[in-house]
């Protein structure tokens, strides 16, 4: 502890040469035109100068007016210096043919580049996730490297007790949350071609397979050999994974049970959203088949003879029952021959159907739009009786009345009478 107090202590032997005023202007930012030739690009930048319309209006932009923002420089110890922050700007400018372009000259460290580099990077409109992968990748390292943390591990270090981690920090000024960064730090171990994929989900590329960033996620845990094993199955098949599809083929890898045959078999699942939908448009049938909007026809419930329902519990001839009990009422249509019966799920009773009106009178309820379905019976309609064996009944009980009142008086005659 005392050597490292010393050593604190020394000085450099370069400021020991040089006046304060020197160390303070050396520390000072400065603008000054740069020549494009003497400003090299930042090594390993995660950021893509693509040739698209945007970078088309930009040179046309800085072809009238110049680069307005100066670009962010640092000097290198063997000369020349180092573009941070405005690769778009010093492209646009070199297709402008502009001989200088204005720069901003900061002294900085590597560390400190790298976090300079990438905040100022992601406030573009449009990032692609291969972009933020490998940017939140350098800028996590450098703060490691700051804080004296590992740098091979891209889960929270254990240990760590005091204040946050890098990866808290890391979201706190970021617009990703810290589980999301985790992700996009996923990506970096997926192949190009893989990794295209998901790039083209946002810029939609025409003849180029989509994928999303989640089941990318899973992907990027499969060895090189497997994830190009997938890729040729995914090119032949013209399809890309979904969620489910790729934690299925990640738990078969690392049970070491995915093969070739078994990528093609999940790959050739039919997924639904890829279901074919045949739908028919409304328009041309609601002349036909005025039957209104079905939400309205599932809601609404009229009386015959009374008009709407009296809603629950409001002024004088409220229904009786409750919410629940409204609720039993709610059943499907069954279409039988000319008419439409309401089919019920539960065991009818008097009381379910039951409503107060202001004449004392009771009602049934029934579906909008719906004829009045037919009487209940719990056991099938019997045929019709001919009318010849109607009247065999009323033949028996005439037969029967006459040989009642026919003994009667043979009972109450006297023997001498006869």
């Amino acid at each position: 502890m005392a050597a490292k107090s010393a050593a604190g202590l020394l000085t450099s032997v370069d400021s020991m040469f040089t006046t304060q005023e020197e160390r303070d202007n050396a520390q000072r930012s400065y603008v000054i035109d740069l020549p494009t030739t003497e400003i090299s690009d930042f090594p390993d930048h995660p950021f893509k100068v693509r040739m698209d319309e945007e970078m088309e209006q930009m040179v046309e932009s800085v072809r009238e007016r110049g680069v307005l923002s100066p670009v962010l420089v640092r000097p290198m110890p063997d000369g020349g210096y180092q573009m941070v922050s405005g690769h778009r700007r010093k492209f646009a400018s070199e297709l402008a043919e502009l001989p200088t372009v204005p720069c901003i000259v900061r002294e900085l460290t590597d560390d400190e580049a790298i976090i300079i580099m990438v905040d100022s990077n992601l406030q573009r409109e449009r990032v692609l996730p291969s972009e933020k992968a490998f940017a939140y990748k350098m800028k996590l390292d450098a703060m490691r490297r700051q804080q004296g943390e590992r740098t091979d591990l891209t889960s929270v270090p254990p240990g760590q007790k005091l204040g946050k981690t890098s990866r808290e920090l890391l979201a706190d000024n970021s617009p990703d949350s810290n589980t999301q960064i985790q992700r996009y730090i996923r990506l970096t171990n997926l192949v190009p071609e893989l990794l295209d994929m998901v790039d083209n989900s946002v810029l939609k590329e025409k003849d180029t397979l989509q994928m999303a960033l989640r089941p990318a996620v899973e992907l990027s845990y499969l060895p090189e050999n497997e994830q190009n094993a997938l890729l040729e199955v995914m090119e032949s098949e013209d399809c890309t994974p979904s969620h489910d599809q790729a934690i299925r083929i990640r738990d078969l890898s690392e049970n070491s049970m995915l093969t070739p045959k078994a990528i093609k078999s999940i790959m050739q699942e039919e997924k639904p959203n890829q279901v074919e939908q045949f739908k028919i448009p409304r328009e041309p049938y609601r002349q036909v088949f005025p039957c209104g909007d079905a939400r309205t026809e599932d809601r609404g419930h009229h009386r015959e003879g009374f008009g709407d329902v009296p809603q629950a519990g409001k002024g004088e001839g409220a229904m009786r029952m409750g919410p629940t009990q409204n609720r039993r009422f709610c059943g499907e249509r069954r279409s039988k021959g000319a008419g439409a019966v309401f089919a019920f799920r539960r065991k009818r009773s008097r009381a379910d159907f039951a409503t107060t009106t202001p004449g004392g009178q009771s009602a049934l309820l029934r579906p909008w739009h719906f004829p009045r379905p037919p009487p209940l019976t719990l056991s099938p309609s019997k045929p019709a009786v001919p009318a010849e064996r109607k009247a065999l009944p009323i033949l028996f009980s005439a037969g029967k009345t006459l040989w009642r009142e026919a003994r009667q008086r043979t009972n109450h005659q006297t023997p001498g009478s006869v």
